[in-house]
């Protein structure tokens, strides 16, 4: 005897003993009002069987924004949680002492250009002098230098104070990207150094599930791939990014990174079941999800059969949003089975089919 069928005998009996139960200790269904429900018919679809896996929500890029410079802190604009955008002041340090430092270099670079103007008109005599042969060359050589001495002065001086105004520029710590902030790390009247973090941004406009799962369904993956993703009460839809070839020793599975377009606000840590293939495409039932009820441990669908409702224990082979796929013996192609009004219904209650909801078969992911 399979495996399979086994599995089948000890639903039916599971089933059987349930609705002993019902006729034995229940409520005595014979004086019940028929119950209205809505139905729909079970088809044929051709599916690939799949297996949910549980994964986090991670930020795809966390930047810990650090000073390059030291100094006090004078002002910071943010506060965690909050959404910056790229180039936003997160903080201010103290730039007295340098911008003074600045006035004192750009006061001695014009002092220098000053002296500089003067000792090329000086040279410039000097020159015609030295070519006429009316002044010795030694004098020549002292002007000359002098001029060139003043141009390496002033260039070292601009030098000096275009590096003071970067470095004035640097006491604005800036959001490199457009993000959240995660983590506030320091407040006002700290001292920082170069490489202190002011703050951890993170950039959620992207965000990657990572599930991790085992060989045989990595090898059912390839980048590009669209899965569905369920987390915070609702299904999106992402596309798998990569699958990171190295796995973990002790439970041999590999992660995969799921990513998504975040117009959902998710946030990191949260969590997201995540449905991989997990075997070949195959023929099976397909029903609405509202369909299925568990009754004592068991899963099963509420069939009507000549207006009376008839429990039916089943096998589900994998989902795909409001849909399941399901294995039993006893449903067939074009059956009816009760989506809504299933909670309260009892097997063998007349029923009152109030509408009846179409599907379309199709190939579909489960």
């Amino acid at each position: 005897m399979s495996k399979r069928i086994y599995g089948y005998i000890l639903i039916v009996i599971a089933g059987v003993l349930i609705t002993c139960n019902s006729l034995l200790f229940g409520e005595d269904i014979t004086h019940l009002p028929p119950a209205k429900v809505v139905v729909s018919e079970v088809v044929t679809s051709t599916i690939i069987p799949e297996t949910e896996f549980i994964g986090t929500v991670y930020y795809i890029q966390v930047s810990n924004v650090a000073s390059e410079v030291s100094g006090k802190i004078d002002m910071l604009s943010f506060e965690e949680g909050e959404r910056v955008r790229k180039g936003h002041a997160l903080a201010e340090i103290n730039s007295d002492l340098l911008k003074k430092a600045i006035k004192t270099k750009t006061a001695s670079y014009k002092k220098v250009l000053s002296d500089l103007e003067l000792a090329k008109k000086d040279f410039v005599r000097v020159e015609s002098l030295f070519r006429e042969k009316v002044v010795a060359e030694q004098i020549y050589d002292d002007y000359r230098f002098r001029v060139t001495g003043l141009e390496k002065e002033s260039a070292s001086i601009k030098a000096e104070i275009e590096g003071l105004k970067v470095e004035l520029q640097k006491k604005v710590v800036t959001a490199p990207f457009d993000g959240v902030i995660i983590k506030k790390h320091t407040d006002v009247g700290e001292w920082l150094s170069p490489g202190s973090i002011v703050a951890s941004l993170a950039r959620d406009d992207i965000v990657d599930v990572i599930v991790n799962v085992p060989e045989e369904v990595c090898i059912l993956l390839t980048p590009g791939m669209e899965i569905p993703v369920r987390t915070r009460g609702r299904e999106i839809h992402g596309k798998i990014f990569t699958v990171v070839p190295h796995g973990d020793i002790a439970t041999r599975t590999f992660p995969v990174k799921i990513r998504i377009n975040n117009s959902h606000s998710l946030i990191a840590g949260a969590e997201a079941r995540v449905s991989l293939p997990r075997g070949e495409e195959r023929k099976t039932l397909l029903v609405k999800r509202d369909a299925l009820i568990p009754v004592l441990g068991n899963t099963v669908v509420f069939a009507v059969v000549d207006s009376f409702a008839r429990m039916i224990p089943v096998k589900v082979t994998g989902y795909h949003g409001i849909m399941a796929g399901i294995e039993s013996p006893e449903l067939e192609e074009g059956m009816k089975v009760v989506i809504k009004g299933n909670e309260r219904l009892q097997n063998h209650q007349m029923v009152n089919i109030i509408n009846v909801v179409k599907i379309q078969p199709d190939k579909r992911t489960l």
